[in-house]
């Protein structure tokens, strides 16, 4: 019966790396999306217009102007496409590393129930 479980999980846990490394390479190359843990969300402004009064106009005109440019420069140095691939591609990252642990513990107890079998039959 150890020698049978022993086998079971070095296959379970075989096919939880090699399947893992599959996917991740999918990811990497371009073949899959990662998965949308994080999605883009779109920006909106939250300077109020059309509230003002006196000097508070030109005030609120050249503040519009400096958020509208620096959210423009934001957008083309950094999309915000490329920030959530770069968040998603890490928590896949962590699951990964996660995913080959957890198997290759597998398949080290597998291991150690098929010596321990062997041990009980000599």
């Amino acid at each position: 019966m150890k020698n049978i479980l022993g086998w079971l999980l070095i296959v379970i846990g075989l096919v939880i790396i090699f399947g893992d490394i599959f996917a991740t390479y999918n990811y990497f190359t371009g073949k899959d999306k990662f998965p949308e843990i994080f999605k883009e969300q779109s920006i909106s402004n939250n300077i109020p217009t059309g509230i003002s009064s006196g000097g508070n106009d030109m005030q609120n005109q050249i503040s519009e102007a400096v958020n509208n440019a620096v959210k423009d420069q934001l957008s083309k140095t950094f999309p915000s496409s490329s920030i959530t691939l770069m968040l998603n591609a890490s928590l896949w990252s962590i699951f990964a590393f996660f995913l080959i642990s957890a198997g290759g513990k597998l398949v080290e107890v597998g291991g150690k129930l098929l010596v321990s079998s062997k041990k009980e039959r000599e």
